[in-house]
C-alpha cells in the first residue's frame, strides 16, 4: 500500500457468510454492524516521516540575503534538526520549531552572490517512534548580489566566441560602474590573450563551467579561470565604446586577426576583470543531437563549401565536468561516440559535410573535429547536459509521449465537484518503434505546486480501449473540493499527455445583468448615468424586475432600489461628491447591481468609473546636487512644476482601457506654494525576529 493514501473496502452480506457448521471468529456489533449494502470501512495508511518542502527551494536564485532556512516535515514531533543540518559555505545559527516547520536562522546576513548547498542527513528521528528521516535532503540557492557587485562589474555577454582567421576579434561585455570615461576620454581595457595547448585542453576549460550548476548565473560570472601555464599570445589596450552609443554592450576590437587556436582573453577594466573563451578556426559547424543520433554539418567558412573527409570525434574532459576523473574521464569520452564512421567513437563527414554519431546515454558535450589539412575546431552540442542538474535527476526523462501524436478533448471546462467529466482523445504512434496502443488510463489529480506533496494524488482513474487510435469515455469527479484539476492520459504508467480542469460550486443563474455608464471618468461633483439590463440568456428582456444597488465611492457608500421597465431596463442617476484636492490622480468608483429578491444563482451586475477631484494636474519633481564635497555638504536643487488641464476625453473614448493619459494642456499663470519639510528619524536596533510569511530574518528597531 502507499504511504498517505485512503483505502475503502466494501464486502456484500452474503460473501461474509461462514460455512454452515462453522461460527464467525468475529461478531459484529455496533458501528461495525452490516448496514443494507454490507459491511464498509476506511482506514489510511501512515504516511512516510519526510521532508515534504524547504525555502528556499531547489535552485532558486536571488535569494535575500536575510532569508531563513525553512525545512517543512511531514509530521510534527520531530527531532532537533541541529545534528544533522548542513549548510555549506558553513554559517553559523539557531533552529526555531514550530509545528511542522523548523526555521534555520542565520546569526550573521548570508554572503551576497554566493552558491549554498543545505544538506539534512538520513537519520533525523521522529519522536516517540522508530522511524527516521530515510535519506539526505539536499538543495542548493544563490543569494543576491551586494550592492558592490551590483555596482561594479564585469559580465562577457558570450562565454565563448569563433571567429575565422581572417577577421578581427572584439568581445563584447557588459560593464556597470567599471570605469567611467574622464575628461572626455572613452575608458580603456587592459586585455590580456593566452592560448591553449590543444583542443582536449580548451574542452576541459571551458568544462570547468559545468562545475557550476547553470542556472547560478552569479556564482559562474564570479568563476575565474586559471592562466598560470597558459603561454601569452598577446597583450594591448583598447578603448571602449561609450555607454550612450553602444547597443549590445561594451565591444573591446583587438589590433588584428588571430592565428588559427583556442585562446583564454583575460580583461580588465579598472578594478573590474572579466574573461572569454574563444577559439579562431576556418571551420564552421551546426550541431543536432536527437536522443539516438548526433548530426554534426560542417563548412568551410574560407569558401562557403561543405567540408568532406572532416574526422569528428568526442572529446574526453574528465576531471570534475563530467562526474569522472583521470583515465575514467579518458575512457568514457572515448566511448561516448561509439561505432560509428571511420572507426570505433569517431565519424567522417560526407561529400556534404555531414557526418552522424549514435548519441550516447550521457550525452558528450564536447566533439573535435580535424580536417585532412591540418583545420580544426571545438563544437559544443550542447551548453550542459538538460538531465544534470534538473532536479537531480541522474536519468534522462521517458521518451514515451515523444513517440506518439497526442490529444485529449473534454466537453467543458468547469464543472461541479461531482459531475461526469467526458473526454475523448487520439492516440496515434508518429515514430517506427512506437508500437499501437490497446489501450490507455485516463486519471484526474490534484497536484501540490508547494513542493509539500512530491505525488499527484489520483481522485478517479478509468481505463478505456484505443480503436482506430482513438479513445474515449468518462469519469466522475467523487465530490472533490473546488479549484484546479490535472486529466492524465497514461501508457505503461507514464504520463503521455493532460488536460487542465475547473471545479466549482455553482447554480445557473436565471437571468444576467449588464450595466453600462455615459462615461467612465468624471471630475468630482458631476453627474454620471447608469443603465442597467436585465434579460435571460436568449435575450428576452425581464421586466419589472426589482433592483438593489450600490455604490462605492471614496470610502462612501450610497444605497438603493431601481425596478426595470417593460424593456428590462432601469436608469441610475449619480452625482460624484466633492472631495479636498489632496491630489489630482483618479479615485475609483464602482456599482454593483444585484435582484432585490431571492435567486437560486448568483446574479450581479457591476461598473467600475474614476472621477478626479480637480480640473487642474500638478506635477513636481525636484533635482539636488551637492554644493561641496563631504557628507556634510549641503544640497543645492530645483523643483520644477508643471500645472496643466485635466482632459478626460481620452478615457470616456469607446475604446478607453481606464489608463488613457489625462493631463491635458498647460495652465500658465497660475499661483503654485510649495512648502519644503525635514524628517529624521533614528532607527535603533533591539533585537531581531523571524518573519514566517515572507521567510526573512528581520532585525527589530525603534524609530527615535
Amino acid at each position: 500500500l502507499r504511504p498517505g493514501r485512503i483505502y475503502r473496502f466494501t464486502f456484500a452480506p452474503g460473501n461474509l457468510a461462514p460455512p454452515a457448521g462453522e461460527t464467525p471468529a468475529v461478531e459484529a456489533a455496533g458501528d461495525a454492524a452490516p448496514a443494507a449494502g454490507g459491511y464498509w470501512w476506511a482506514f489510511q495508511v501512515r504516511e512516510t516521516f519526510r521532508v515534504v518542502g524547504t525555502l528556499p527551494r531547489n535552485e532558486v536564485v536571488g535569494v535575500p540575503v536575510d532569508t531563513g532556512i525553512e525545512l517543512i516535515f511531514s509530521h510534527e514531533g520531530y527531532g532537533d534538526p541541529a545534528p544533522y543540518f548542513e549548510i555549506t559555505p558553513r554559517v553559523e545559527g539557531r533552529f526555531e520549531r514550530r509545528g511542522k516547520l523548523a526555521v534555520f536562522l542565520p546569526a550573521q546576513r548570508l554572503s551576497p552572490g554566493t552558491l549554498y548547498t543545505v544538506r539534512l542527513r538520513a537519520g533525523l528521528p521522529l519522536e516517540g517512534t522508530e522511524e527516521r528521516l530515510a535519506e539526505d535532503v539536499v538543495f542548493q540557492f544563490e543569494t543576491e548580489r551586494s550592492e558592490d557587485q551590483r555596482r561594479t562589474r564585469l559580465d562577457a555577454r558570450y562565454e565563448f566566441l569563433e571567429f575565422t582567421p581572417r577577421d578581427t576579434p572584439f568581445l563584447v561585455l557588459h560593464r556597470i560602474g567599471a570605469e567611467a570615461a574622464t575628461d572626455g576620454q572613452r575608458p580603456t581595457a587592459a586585455v590580456t590573450v593566452y592560448r591553449y595547448p590543444d583542443a582536449a585542453a580548451y574542452a576541459r576549460a571551458l568544462a570547468r563551467r559545468e562545475d557550476l550548476p547553470p542556472w547560478a548565473q552569479v556564482s559562474r560570472a564570479a568563476t575565474l579561470f586559471p592562466v598560470e601555464g597558459l603561454t601569452e599570445a598577446l597583450r594591448f589596450t583598447s578603448e571602449l565604446i561609450p555607454e550612450e552609443e553602444r547597443i549590445l554592450g561594451d565591444v573591446v576590437a583587438f589590433p588584428g586577426p588571430m592565428p588559427p587556436g583556442y585562446y583564454l582573453a583575460d580583461i580588465r577594466v579598472g578594478e573590474a576583470r572579466g574573461q572569454v573563451h574563444f577559439q579562431v578556426t576556418d571551420l564552421a559547424a551546426y550541431t543536432a543531437v536527437t536522443t539516438t543520433e548526433t548530426l554534426v554539418w560542417i563548412h568551410r567558412l574560407s569558401t562557403g563549401l561543405p567540408a568532406a573527409g572532416v574526422q569528428v570525434q568526442p572529446l574526453p574532459v574528465g576531471g570534475e565536468a563530467d562526474g569522472t576523473s583521470g583515465a575514467a574521464g579518458t575512457d568514457r569520452g572515448a566511448a561516448a561516440g561509439g561505432p560509428a564512421g571511420a572507426g570505433g567513437g569517431t565519424a567522417v563527414t560526407d561529400a556534404r559535410g555531414l557526418a552522424t554519431l549514435p548519441t550516447p546515454p550521457h550525452r558528450p558535450l564536447y566533439l573535435v573535429a580535424r580536417a585532412p589539412d591540418g583545420a580544426e575546431a571545438v563544437l559544443i552540442t550542447q551548453e550542459r547536459d538538460p538531465w544534470r542538474w534538473q532536479s537531480g535527476w541522474d536519468d534522462r526523462p521517458d521518451e514515451t509521449p515523444y513517440q506518439y501524436w497526442r490529444y485529449l478533448y473534454l466537453d467543458r471546462p468547469l464543472y461541479k465537484p461531482d459531475d461526469t467529466v467526458h473526454f475523448w482523445g487520439v492516440l496515434r504512434p508518429r515514430e517506427e518503434g512506437a508500437r499501437p496502443v490497446p489501450e490507455v488510463e485516463v486519471r484526474v489529480v490534484r497536484t501540490d505546486y508547494s513542493g509539500r506533496e512530491p505525488r499527484d494524488l489520483v481522485l478517479a482513474s478509468t481505463r478505456v480501449p484505443v480503436q482506430r487510435d482513438v479513445f474515449t469515455g468518462a469519469l466522475v469527479l467523487p465530490s472533490v473540493r473546488p479549484g484546479w484539476y490535472t486529466v492524465q492520459v497514461l501508457v505503461d504508467g507514464v504520463v503521455v499527455h493532460s488536460h487542465w480542469l475547473e471545479v466549482e460550486t455553482y447554480t445557473k443563474p436565471a437571468y444576467r445583468l449588464e450595466v453600462t455608464a455615459d462615461r467612465r471618468a468624471v471630475l468630482a461633483g458631476e453627474p454620471i448615468t447608469f443603465s442597467v439590463a436585465a434579460r435571460f440568456f436568449e435575450g428576452t428582456p425581464v421586466p419589472g424586475l426589482a433592483l438593489k444597488y450600490q455604490i462605492r465611492e471614496g470610502g462612501t457608500t450610497r444605497e438603493g432600489t431601481v425596478t426595470t421597465g417593460p424593456d428590462g431596463r432601469a436608469t441610475i442617476r449619480h452625482v460624484t461628491a466633492e472631495r479636498p484636492p489632496q491630489s489630482d490622480e483618479a479615485m475609483g468608483g464602482h456599482i454593483t447591481v444585484v435582484p432585490a429578491g431571492p435567486e437560486e444563482g448568483e446574479i450581479e451586475g457591476y461598473f467600475p468609473f474614476q472621477f478626479f477631484p480637480r480640473d487642474v494636474a500638478v506635477t513636481a519633481s525636484a533635482r539636488g546636487v551637492a554644493a561641496g564635497p563631504g557628507e556634510g555638504a549641503s544640497l543645492a536643487g530645483e523643483v520644477t512644476v508643471r500645472v496643466q488641464a485635466v482632459d478626460l476625453r481620452a478615457r470616456n473614448a469607446p475604446e478607453a482601457t481606464g489608463y488613457e493619459e489625462y493631463r491635458g494642456a498647460p495652465l500658465p499663470d497660475r499661483p503654485v506654494t510649495l512648502e519644503l519639510a525635514r524628517i529624521e528619524w533614528e532607527a535603533v536596533q533591539r533585537g531581531q525576529t523571524y518573519d514566517f510569511i515572507e521567510k526573512r530574518v528581520i532585525p527589530l528597531y525603534e524609530y527615535r
